[in-house]
């Protein structure tokens, strides 16, 4: 058994440790700390174990060490009492519970869901969670139901995987091993986490039971969806993202993230000066213009470099999503076309009374939205010429430093990562990246727009605040792929609670229950009015043609 400091309480029944050489301790306080294990060499693959998770760095850094703290073992031999195995150097972080290790129990039936487990134990294994599934045990004299429920029982999380097998039922039981799992997690007040096999997936007929098995699913499917709020899957990749958005969220549970405008913790994985800057340098290089070769008369057009914050007039926004209707047809709404079909469902009284119920919502100055604190995660949605993108780019270039904005004041220290999903999509059908993260690693190497992935992970998970701005989800073309984006987004999200998330898309074709459901917040960009028209071309004149 393990304990940290001195003061732990006896635990007369543990097994006798291992005995190490005890090493001096030297012990401090402190709320915020993050531990850096100097062990003996028996101990090494614990620290290796440990490194990942803690984002530890090597000794001799450049915070330098703050005091230590100990490991102990109970020691129930001769002398009774608790046995200092390793010392610890203590560091400042963002979160104490980045110390505390989950460990969370898969049950699913075996042989229909084994792509759906092995998925669940990625998920887990990426967020330094432990997972215990009955395919991970040896031979045993105990018997697999007694085990099973043993390890039910010691894991802090139950994570449920149904599909249309019931399982197998034990001699002596009416009830199978995988129902019996999710019993004893009940009992015992466990964490449920429940994921169903959506109804509409295709699924092979060979794996969905028929007669009493198949009543037994049914009816204990139709007990977890009123019982709990499950989440459902149409195969692992599906299932890879909700996982890891529902770890992550029980994770950050016990986190307290950094309040808007609070800056980073100290030492908790700054970024250095050098990195941030040469960052900020090529976002500015790259999305510093706007070519508008239309407005510009010849020959200026061949030179003028025009800066986009020197000409950006704010839009509007009004909350949630505007009726997925074309532009158009929004428009001729005041009542002088004839009441004829429109669409096969909707005739023009139809879309009126839509376009006014829509019209009724507030509308917003954008920057107001995007720093109330209580929008951490925003989705907007636009026309296509709106403005999406050139939202995100301004965001990123007034955090970068590209222009002074008042307005943008509580996210000063905000680091901007701007993904272009379009971008993102082909590099990941090219097999050369597998997240957000690679895919901006992949363009510090490549171009600079990006932070070395080592370093951003460290940051994040150290709770160093970001904006991250994910651009252009309708350019995601085909529909699986969209939809694994659009979870893994929401992953992210959940993932890094001190991040804030934006993300633009057009308003055809977009569907918002994933990231509804993730809590994310729905806004729609307004067309301009005369006003905000006549003040760009002014901007844009007066640079033009000074």
């Amino acid at each position: 058994m393990r304990g940290r400091g001195t003061g732990a309480a006896p635990c007369p029944g543990a097994q006798s440790p291992r005995r190490y050489p005890a090493q001096p301790v030297e012990r401090t306080g402190g709320a915020r700390t993050r531990a850096r294990a100097q062990c003996h060499p028996q101990l090494r693959p614990r620290r290796q174990r440990l490194q990942p998770l803690l984002g530890l760095r090597p000794r001799g850094g450049a915070d330098g060490p703050r005091g230590r703290l100990i490991h102990l073992a109970w020691n129930s031999s001769h002398n009774p009492g608790w046995l200092p195995i390793a010392t610890v150097e203590v560091r400042s972080v963002a979160y104490p519970s980045e110390l505390l290790l989950t460990t969370v129990y898969v049950s699913a039936t075996f042989a229909d869901l084994a792509a759906c487990r092995e998925a669940v134990h990625v998920a887990a294994r990426r967020l330094e969670i432990e997972d215990v599934a009955m395919e991970a045990y040896v031979a045993h004299t105990q018997q697999p139901l007694e085990r099973c429920l043993q390890d039910v029982a010691r894991c802090e999380v139950y994570i449920g995987l149904f599909a249309w097998r019931y399982g197998f039922v034990p001699a002596g039981h009416d009830r199978s091993i995988t129902e019996l799992e999710y019993r004893e997690a009940l009992a015992r007040g466990k964490p449920c986490f429940i994921f169903l096999l959506h109804e509409d997936a295709p699924w092979p007929r060979a794996l969905v039971d028929r007669g009493e098995a198949g009543e037994q699913i049914e009816a204990l499917r139709a007990e977890l969806a009123e019982r709990h709020m499950c989440a459902f899957f149409r195969g692992p990749d599906d299932l890879s993202a909700k996982v890891t958005a529902a770890l992550a969220n029980y994770l950050n549970g016990r986190r307290l993230p950094p309040a808007l405008g609070e800056p980073p913790v100290a030492g908790g994985g700054v970024l250095t000066d050098e990195t941030r800057q040469a960052y900020y340098d090529r976002l500015r290089q790259c999305y510093g213009g706007v070519e508008l070769d239309a407005l510009t008369p010849a020959p200026a057009a061949d030179y003028l470099r025009i800066g986009l914050t020197a000409v950006f007039v704010e839009p509007t926004a009004r909350e949630d999503a505007r009726p997925e209707l074309p532009r158009d047809g929004l428009r001729h709404t005041d009542g002088s076309l004839p009441a004829v079909p429109v669409t096969d469902s909707l005739t023009t009284i139809d879309l009126a009374q839509l376009h006014a119920s829509y019209q009724a919502k507030p509308s917003s100055q954008l920057l107001d939205l995007l720093t109330d604190p209580t929008h951490r995660t925003i989705v907007l949605l636009g026309d296509p010429g709106a403005g999406k993108s050139a939202v995100t780019r301004y965001l990123a270039l007034s955090l970068a430093g590209g222009t002074e904005e008042p307005r943008l004041e509580p996210l000063a220290g905000y680091l901007p990562l701007l993904i272009e999903l379009r971008s993102y999509i082909g590099l990941v059908n090219d097999g050369r990246c597998d997240s957000f993260l690679d895919y901006l690693g992949h363009r510090a190497r490549t171009d600079g727009l990006g932070i070395p992935k080592t370093e951003l992970e460290h940051y994040l998970r150290s709770g160093g605040p970001a904006l991250v701005l994910f651009d252009g989800l309708d350019e995601v073309f085909e529909p699986h792929r969209r939809e694994d984006v659009t979870n893994r987004i929401a992953a992210f999200a959940a993932e890094f609670p001190a991040v804030r998330v934006l993300v633009t898309a057009r308003v055809i074709g977009y569907s918002r229950r994933a990231l509804t459901d993730a809590g994310f917040d729905h806004f729609t960009l307004e067309d301009f009015d005369e006003a905000q028209i006549a003040g760009f071309l002014r901007h844009w004149y007066e640079l033009a043609l000074p």
